[in-house]
């Protein structure tokens, strides 16, 4: 019985923070109940079914938890605000790799467009190409843009074109 109150609270409170986090959304123009449903599910269910249907490469999103709209989800919108994207690329970025919500505006989104622009990559490219995002900096994106340039010998302008089919 006290498990089930526990389990039940439990429920509660991921209610309340989907519900949340849906209210937050809409106000930023993801409109689709079912669209912002999904990107929910994503960001928030480490065993999402929606992540495979759009994503074959992934299965499952690491970083999936229960997120708060004020410590989560603005503090990521605000970063990539200031990195140059549009209210409208940012919707992008969100629907079309939704697992972004999950990611520390300080270590990991910061970084990633620092490195962008060291390499002279602009912010738009992200906006084409959202699942960029899902590139750690030190763990994948610097080797590959290293590769591409010392020894496939591309320019930054070859290297941003392949990124965008990444």
């Amino acid at each position: 019985m006290l498990r089930e109150a526990l389990d039940a609270g439990r429920r509660s409170e991921i209610d309340v923070a989907y519900q949340e986090g849906a209210e937050y959304l809409q106000t930023m123009g993801i409109e689709s109940k079912g669209e912002v449903a999904r990107i929910l599910d994503i960001a928030m269910n480490p065993n999402s079914l929606f992540l495979t249907l759009r994503d074959k490469k992934r299965a499952v999103n690491t970083n999936a938890r229960q997120l708060s709209v004020e410590q989560d989800m603005k503090p990521v919108v605000e970063s990539l605000q200031k990195h140059g994207l549009s209210q409208r690329d940012i919707c992008k970025v969100i629907t079309d790799h939704p697992p972004v919500l999950c990611y520390s505006a300080e270590e990991r989104i910061y970084p990633f467009f620092e490195f962008l622009k060291s390499v002279g990559i602009s912010p738009e490219k992200v906006a084409k190409r959202p699942t960029l995002l899902g590139l750690e900096v030190n763990k994948s994106l610097r080797r590959i843009v290293d590769y591409l340039q010392e020894v496939e010998g591309k320019s930054i302008d070859e290297v941003a074109q392949l990124l965008e089919t990444i």
